[in-house]
């Protein structure tokens, strides 16, 4: 590989804009931002990539964006939340939980179904416009009906969905100061791109951390973020506000030792070009001006180490961009510090600790996993003495909760939630009999892959998991040939506590981030001893 030719180097001090940004933002100085939405604005992983980026670019103007969203709420939800923020703009993705949380049923006519979220969001829509507010609408994204083994009902979803847009962009034509914004159509365009096994809805329907990215993504593009916020008018830029640098960037390793071994990343370019490189981590922020020739090059940006300093379960986001004139691609690139499970003679051991006094004492659980080349064995002991199963949600039963990234070493630790990172649920129960039932929420292939069992002890229930048969006829399990393996295992403890359900989650590593937000956030089984250290940090780059 080539040695980039570094012209410039200085860190930034903050400043107003970064020099070189093309044609308007939708946004103005002072601007408050309201996301109105269900569980997947609620999430808030968006809503977080898109501050990270309008932050990168406009370090120090004044624009506050914050979310209201609420899990399960259909478009009748009303607006009051919004309107307390007093918002300036207001972005509504609505309609999933019209079909799966609603009287509809297979079968039925869509069409009054469709009526009904019309005649909500015209009302929406009204609201905050005599408000003052600009609204967005975000077509919502589809659903993905191939998980339709799971406890949502999504036959016919894709259809009604794709109706919702239809009416967001009727309301849109027809309202002055309301603004259509294409998240279904780009969402399922970049599912299409994706590799086979690679997918953005880990359920069928909420949307992984790459799933919400893309989402992001689109609204950084279409409202031109990177854009003058001082123009005299709103609009859209109807769509990428920039052709995308010439260049390719890939990561020169996915894994970081430490904040000493720095960031490195792999340029290609089929032809020399001359770049601006900017860099925003925290309060860092860096720019270079560097000459790639054409090929492969590395380039290591010369950021602090101490903006790449974590403790373990912290996590980090960078925001780069690369801009080439008027041609610009912008990046994040995420960080996770995780744990390095070391195994010896195959064999790696823990407990799950409490926070808190229990009746049972503060030791939760005891585990082991042991790897014997073609499959995994995972066993211990729960201590519980009163095994309680009357909850909704299987993963908030008394039991054990399993999470495994079984990807290969290219997409290991990936921020997605693909077919091989897998949820599953180890369900015990006391009445009328004691039985343990494995119940895969995740993943593809659980069911077919493992045999699991538990068995009742005075103290609490033994139980076990082996992985080892087959996720899909085509795919047998077979981890020899892996490096690593990402796990976590969680205890959740049901109580009825005056007459009402009450869990508490135990983990054996607890990061700062929930697994099915960042499933780079699980421990790391290091089955070669690649890693040195007990803690390793995972990278991972988003854009294009």
């Amino acid at each position: 590989m080539s040695r980039i030719c570094i012209v410039t180097a200085a860190l930034l001090a903050l400043s107003g804009r970064w020099a070189g940004a093309a044609g308007q933002s939708l946004l103005r100085p002072g601007d408050r931002w309201v996301m109105d939405g269900d569980s997947i604005t609620h999430n808030d992983t968006y809503r977080r990539a898109v501050v990270l980026v309008q932050k990168h670019f406009h370090p120090t103007e004044p624009v506050a964006i914050t979310q209201v969203g609420v899990t399960g709420a259909t478009s009748a939800h009303d607006v009051e939340g919004a309107l307390s923020e007093k918002p300036t703009v207001v972005s509504i993705m609505l309609g999933v939980n019209n079909y799966i949380n609603s009287s509809f049923r297979y079968g039925m006519d869509i069409k009054p179904f469709v009526e009904s979220y019309r005649a909500d969001i015209e009302k929406k829509v009204r609201a905050y416009r005599e408000g003052g507010a600009v609204v967005l609408l975000l077509s919502p994204p589809l659903t993905d009906e191939r998980f339709d083994h799971g406890i949502y009902e999504l036959r016919g979803s894709r259809e009604f969905l794709k109706e919702c847009a239809k009416v967001l962009q009727e309301i849109a034509k027809s309202c002055e100061g309301v603004f259509y914004v294409p998240v279904q159509e780009e969402f399922e365009a970049f599912q299409q791109s994706l590799a086979d096994g690679q997918i953005l809805r880990c359920d069928g329907v909420h949307p992984s951390g790459l799933g919400q990215y893309r989402i992001a993504r689109t609204l950084w593009e279409h409202l031109n973020l990177a854009g003058d916020m001082r123009g005299d008018r709103r609009e859209l830029c109807g769509g990428s506000a920039a052709e995308p640098a010439p260049v390719r960037v890939s990561l020169a390793s996915r894994f970081m030792a430490d904040e000493r071994a720095g960031l490195s990343f792999v340029l290609k370019s089929e032809k020399s070009a001359r770049l601006t490189a900017t860099w925003s981590l925290g309060q860092a922020r860096g720019q270079q001006a560097l000459d790639v020739p054409a090929g492969e090059t590395v380039w290591k940006p010369e950021i602090p180490q101490e903006a790449l300093r974590l403790e373990p379960g912290e996590s980090a986001a960078m925001v780069l961009d690369l801009a080439d004139g008027a041609r610009r691609s912008v990046f994040i690139v995420d960080l996770f510090r995780v744990r390095v499970l070391h195994l010896t003679d195959g064999k790696v051991s823990g407990t799950v600790e409490s926070r808190v006094e229990r009746p049972e004492g503060r030791k939760v659980a005891d585990w082991t996993v042991e790897w014997h080349g073609t499959n995994l064995f995972v066993h211990g002991e729960t201590f519980d003495s009163d095994i309680e199963s009357g909850e909704f949600w299987p993963w908030a039963r008394d039991g054990v909760n399993f999470w495994f990234d079984f990807r290969p070493t290219e997409r290991f630790a990936d921020i997605g939630l693909d077919e091989e990172v897998h949820m599953a649920i180890l369900q015990v129960a006391d009445m009328p009999a004691f039985s343990a039932t494995l119940i895969p929420w995740l993943g593809r292939g659980m069911h077919l892959a493992a045999d699991a069992g538990a068995v009742r002890t005075p103290s609490g229930y033994k139980w076990h998991l082996n992985v080892s048969r087959y996720f899909t006829k085509s795919r047998r399990v077979d981890f020899s040939g892996r490096e690593f393996i990402g796990f976590n295992l969680i205890v959740p403890d049901l109580d009825i506590i005056e007459g009402k359900p009450v869990t508490t989650y135990h983990l054996a590593w607890d990061p700062r981030e929930p697994t099915d937000k960042r499933p780079d956030s699980l421990m790391i089984l290091d089955l070669r001893n690649r890693f040195a250290g007990d803690f390793i940090t995972n990278v991972h780059i988003f854009g294009w």
